[in-house]
């Protein structure tokens, strides 16, 4: 109030009015408080930017202290990886050897189902599995996917070619859709389903063979070159 009348004091001498003199007190005023305003909020953006910067600055240090928690860790889980080898190897070899088995195992199994040597036909033995298990309807229901997984498979020659539906029919049994139907025909017949289905193998070898223009009597001849190769 005592700078407007000052003002106006001094303005009658330079000839101002009251309006004009009013006009420069109110635009004063919003300056001073414009300038006010900026001054507050920028103390404001200052203690927020002050208040950022220490909230990651202390996020760093705890990332930076977790970094080097884990470096110093590395040799041990290192050391405890190593270890864990040591132990696993022996386990892998036993697995090969029990693997390597029951292969054998199961060789010796399936020869009390077949006859001769080479090629291998069914004994009465196999026709009885085959008959009583009804394997037969199971094969000829899927023989078209299964004649495609033999081809996509190693028929190089009829040797191969066999052993290659032995193992296409034999993977049959890791197939959940058809695990149930297959222990019942294994039950049927007294046997495995392992046996059962090398036994649907060589029950469809020759009607395979027909598909991929290869003759069983070849089998022999091939085995005898890749036993001779080896030698």
């Amino acid at each position: 109030m005592i700078t407007y009348f000052i003002i106006l004091a001094q303005s009658e001498g330079n000839g101002l009015n009251v309006g004009e003199i009013t006009g420069i007190i109110v635009l004063s005023i919003m300056i001073l408080t414009g300038v006010g305003t900026y001054v507050h909020k920028s103390t404001k953006f200052r203690t927020f930017v002050k208040t950022t910067l220490g909230f990651m600055d202390k996020t760093l240090k705890k990332i930076e202290n977790r970094v080097d928690e884990f470096t110093e860790k590395i040799p041990r889980i290192e050391r405890e990886i190593d270890s864990l080898k040591t132990v696993l190897e022996p386990i892998h070899d036993i697995n090969m050897t029990v693997e390597g088995l029951t292969r054998k195992i199961d060789k010796l199994n399936e020869s009390d189902y077949v006859g001769g040597k080479s090629p291998m036909i069914l004994n009465p033995k196999g026709e009885k599995v085959l008959k009583e298990s009804g394997i037969s309807y199971f094969v000829e229901e899927h023989y078209d996917e299964i004649l495609n997984l033999v081809k996509a498979g190693n028929t190089s020659n009829a040797y191969k070619a066999e052993g290659t539906i032995i193992n296409i029919l034999k993977s049959y049994k890791n197939r959940d859709e058809y695990i149930g139907e297959l222990e019942t025909r294994a039950f049927k017949s007294g046997t495995d389903v392992s046996t059962l289905l090398f036994v649907a193998a060589i029950h469809i070898r020759d009607k395979i063979f027909k598909s991929l223009n290869l003759e069983v009597v070849d089998i022999d001849k091939d085995k005898q070159k890749k036993n001779h190769n080896r030698a």
